[in-house]
Parts: C-alpha cells; structure tokens; sequence
C-alpha cells in the first residue's frame, strides 16, 4: 500500500514538472525585479556585499521586506552560472514539490483520498503554475504558508513528529515574512492555530518552543537590526499606515470588496477557470457556509477555516491589492473543493469523476493559454518581458552589427536604468558574441549593473529599442525618439515579440565601428 502510495505522488509529481515546464522557453520572465536580484544576490557572496534590507514593498509605502530571499538566490545564480532561464527551472521544481506538502496536510486532516485529489488539483492549479514561473520573494510564500498547516496538522493528530511544529510555524511564518512584509500576517494565522490547539501543544516539551522562538528570532534579526539602526523608522511608518486604516490602497476603497475579490480569485484560478462572477460568488457562498457550518463541531474544518480566511488578518491591517498577498491561501481553496468532490465520491463516482475533470480541464485550459506569454499582469509591472525575446533583441542586433561596435539606446521600465539590459549582455551577449555594445544613456550608479558608455563620437550603427508598453508611458517612448533623431537616421523596424527594435544609422559623418 504504502508502495502505492508513492507511486500515485511520483505520477502526480511528474505531472506538475509537466504543467510547470510548459512552455519553458517562452515563458520565463525577466524583468527589472529579476535583474535587481539577480546582481544583489550573486554580490552578496562574490563582493561580500551584506544585505540587512530587502526590496522595497510595492505601492510607494516606504517599506521594505526582508533580505533573506537574496541569500537563497545567490547561490542558486552561482551554480547555474546566472542563467535566469535555468533559475527559473529551480522555481519550479521547488512549487511543484508542494504536491507532497498538501497530500500531507490534507490527507492527514480528511483522509488520503482527499490528499489525493488535492495533491492532483495542486498539481494542475492555474494559479500554482503563476506562482512557479515567478522568480521573486512572495513566491516561496506558497511553501512557508503549507510548512505553517503541516506543523499545526503534526500537533492535531498526536504525531510523533509535533514537537518540530514550533519550528515549522514559527519559523514558517518568520520566514513568510522576510519573504514579503505583507506576509505579516501569518502571524495572526499561527496563533489561531495555538488557540485552537491550545489543549494539545503543553504535551510539546519546552525546549522545542524555546527553539522555535530562537529560529523566528534569528529570521526576524535583520528586521531588528535595521529599525534599531534607524531609530524604529518602519515600526513609526507601518503604525501611522494603520492608524489611517487604508495601507497601500485609496482611502475610498472598501477593504471587504478586496477581500471578497481576492476570495473569488482564489476559487477563479484554482477552481472554475471561469470569469463568470455569478458562478464564482455562488461557489465562494456555498464553500465557505459549508466549510465554517462543518468547523462549529470539528476541529479539522477550524484548521482549514483558518487557512481558507486567513486575508482577513491581513484586511484588518489595512489589506493590500498585490495579487501575491494571498499566496498559499490558494491551497486552502484546492483542500475544501477536494473534500467536496470525495463527498461526491461516496454519493456517485461518476460524477466526481466528471467535476475532477471539468476543474482539471479548465486549469489546463487557462495554462495553455497563458504559460506562452509568462506571468500575469496582476503579479509584475509590466508583462511581456520575456527572456527568450529579449535573447532575441540581443541577438539581433549583434547579427546587424556584424562584429562592429554599436550603441544602444533603450526606452524601458525603469526609465533609463541600465540593470536589465546590462545583465543580458553581460550574462548572454558577451559570452556568445565577445564584445558589449556602448549603452547611450549612461549607468545611473545607484542601480545594479554597468555598461560602457560613449565617451566621444557615436558608432555608426545605433539602436533605439522599446521594451512592451504595458507599463511603460508613451510620452517617455516619444521623448527617446525624439533625442534619437538627434543623432541617427531610422534604417530598419522590427518588431520581436512585445519588443520594438529599430536599427538607425548615425548622421556623423566621423562616426565609427569601435568597440568598446
């Protein structure tokens, strides 16, 4: 049995690499968060560049999250030699292991039955197979948020194993943290759980909650580290954030309609794949009566209703309208349709049957789709920008060139910050073709990355590139075709996947083919 046991996972493993790695080449992302990363990770341990703060949070609030997530980046851009594309296989790999952690904690809860079809549902999510092909912080969320749920199921069920809870939710929720600063939370949600649990976690010797205690201290440290250096600024920032109620959105957004919507996301990206809100609010309604009607009487629905609603703790704080927010809440989601469909089971199988293929054919459905064009709006700035086009701008322009020196203007996001393109040529273009091109604009130094610059004349052949315009203002666009004109004549356009590329040909006379 147990034999077969792990041959149903490995089958449902292999199937979510197959999901995940859909697509592989068009799909990897590489936008100016990755590029940042990537410098300052691999800096970290190259340059001994210590980091005691993260990237900034999203929204303009003047905070920022934890540097762990570059400490976990460095070593894994050092061994794949800084391929981006070959650190996103790594992301992907690491969600997909989430099979075995939802099987987990769900077959624990409601039986391996319900593990299974969870595990299977996970492994097809629309919303899982995002969250894999993001190569930033909030994306190990999904697996500190399941390690949360396996330490609290370790303590329901007596395990033998539950006095390692205190590190796995602890820890979890200190690491969820340093991942995204909004994953504060989590810490709201870990002490619902010992509540609930409260009769259970004395029979954990002492010692094990003292380690806890030291491993979300030692994960919260560089939190302490900095607000003691600059007097508590962010603990003085976050308060007067909460105490006008409204965090990162417009005062005149409803934080319940956000919390309504983020629940209907839930259920469109891991359920229905479907836009139909009159579905997707029925389904919503009926999940959750459902859910908190079983948790009046059962502790494992009270485990599962933490997880299914815990944005609430996080719209008490004030909420957030970043679609990462509710990374791994998602999986809730997944566990209560999965206990549905064994209801089912046990009525007609038939019919489950029927529903597990209509809920694993529309999650397919939507990854066809979208696994091509990368992530979703709602995770990144900008869309579109796609390692594999980018490759190819790069690779256009070395073939124009043909082993000449060339310059290269680019109207991107951020404006004129050299550290995505740097990175490329650097990473790729170098490598292949032994030369980098003169960057026009110049290297804003307080960025990542560096690119020759001219220092007199212009070569003759120039470039002016556009990333996708999703993001990207037009009036900024205009304005570097107009400082273009200044210096070149337009000989070619092409346009390479959301990217515009013009080759131009200098109006100096005395330009030359210089390399850097």
């Amino acid at each position: 049995m147990r034999h077969n046991k792990w041959l149903i996972l490995g089958s449902i493993f292999i199937l979510a690499l197959l999901v995940r790695f859909y697509a592989f080449r068009e799909s990897v992302y590489f936008g100016f968060d990755q590029a940042r990363d990537a410098y300052i990770s691999q800096d970290i341990f190259l340059k001994h560049d210590l980091r005691f703060i993260g990237p900034p949070v999203s929204g303009d609030t003047g905070l920022f999250h934890g540097p762990l997530f570059w400490y976990i980046l460095g070593p894994i851009y050092l061994l794949l030699k800084g391929d981006p594309a070959l650190v996103s296989g790594i992301f992907r790999i690491l969600n997909a292991l989430g099979v075995f952690l939802i099987f987990g904690i769900s077959g624990s809860l409601f039986g391996p039955l319900v593990g299974y079809i969870a595990a299977l549902f996970y492994a097809v999510s629309y919303e899982q197979s995002q969250y894999s092909l993001y190569v930033g912080n909030p994306a190990l969320g999904v697996l500190s948020m399941m390690l949360i749920f396996l330490g609290a199921v370790q303590i329901y069920k007596n395990s033998k194993y539950a006095k390692w809870s205190p590190l796995l939710m602890l820890g979890g929720a200190a690491f969820s943290m340093q991942m995204n600063l909004m994953f504060v939370y989590t810490f709201a949600i870990v002490a619902t759980l010992l509540f609930l649990l409260r009769t259970k976690i004395g029979k954990i010797a002492t010692k094990f909650w003292l380690w806890g205690i030291a491993l979300m201290g030692l994960l919260l440290s560089t939190f302490l580290l900095v607000e003691l250096k600059y007097n508590f600024r962010s603990f003085r920032l976050a308060f007067t954030m909460l105490k006008a109620g409204y965090g990162v959105m417009d005062a005149t957004a409803s934080k319940y309609i956000l919390f309504l919507n983020k629940e209907i996301v839930m259920y469109r990206d891991n359920v229905l794949a479907t836009n139909n809100q009159t579905a997707l609010r029925v389904l919503v309604l009926f999940v959750s009566v459902w859910v908190l009607y079983q948790a009046i009487k059962n502790k494992n629905f009270q485990i599962l209703a933490v997880w299914l609603f815990g944005w609430i703790f996080l719209m008490i704080l004030g909420g957030h309208t970043a679609y990462y927010t509710n990374a791994g809440l998602g999986t809730a989601v997944i566990i209560a349709v999965a206990i549905l469909i064994e209801k089912i089971n046990n009525i007609n199988k038939y019919l489950a049957i029927i529903y597990c293929g209509l809920i694993i054919w529309g999650n397919l459905n939507m990854i066809r789709a979208q696994s091509p064009n990368s992530l979703i709006q709602e995770m990144i700035t900008q869309q579109s920008m796609k390692l594999a086009d980018e490759y190819r701008v790069i690779d256009e322009m070395y073939t124009i060139a043909e082993g000449k020196g060339f310059t290269v203007r680019m109207t991107g996001v951020p404006y004129n910050i050299q550290t995505v393109w740097a990175y490329l040529f650097h990473q790729y273009g170098l490598p292949k073709y032994g030369y980098l091109p003169f960057w026009e604009v110049g290297n804003v130094l307080a960025f990542p990355g560096a690119m020759p610059i001219p220092k007199s004349g212009s070569t003759c052949i120039r470039f002016l590139g556009r990333e996708p315009m999703h993001g990207l203002p037009q009036v900024l666009v205009d304005n570097d075709e107009g400082l273009e004109k200044k210096f070149s004549i337009i000989v070619d356009k092409k346009n390479i996947g959301s990217f515009t590329l013009e080759t131009r040909m200098s109006i100096d006379a005395d330009c030359h083919d210089n390399r850097p």
